[in-house]
């Protein structure tokens, strides 16, 4: 696509960041996420950093899932309930306990519990 010169946009990109994140390459998933914005003006959604992110979570690689999160932050993305979950099962597996209680209340306020 880009030796044709062509722009890519959200959606294309996307798709290769899907084709990364089934080959359980996280990494190449989220520099091409970051790239999309820096270098093409793109606004990734959530469905964009959602592969990255649950890739970087089934792996159990919590420091590349907490930097996910953060620029998704930055970016202005905000995480559902599907995330939020696999970031707690992640700090959980991986004995992060300050992050565990920081998921369950954004899972808390997320589903609304009082």
């Amino acid at each position: 696509m880009l030796s044709n010169k062509a722009i890519p946009n959200e959606a294309s990109v996307t798709s290769i960041v899907r084709l990364a994140s089934a080959k359980k390459d996280g990494d190449y998933a989220f520099e091409l996420i970051k790239k999309m914005n820096k270098e093409y003006n793109l606004v990734p959604r959530l469905r964009t950093y959602d592969l990255a992110l649950l890739c970087f979570c089934e792996n159990l690689e919590a420091e590349k899932a907490y930097e996910v999160e953060q620029h998704m932050s930055s970016m202005g993305v905000r995480l559902e309930e599907q995330e939020i979950a696999a970031l707690l099962k992640v700090s959980s597996e991986t004995g992060r306990g300050e992050r565990v209680y920081e998921y369950l209340q954004k899972l808390r306020n997320s589903v609304r519990c009082e």
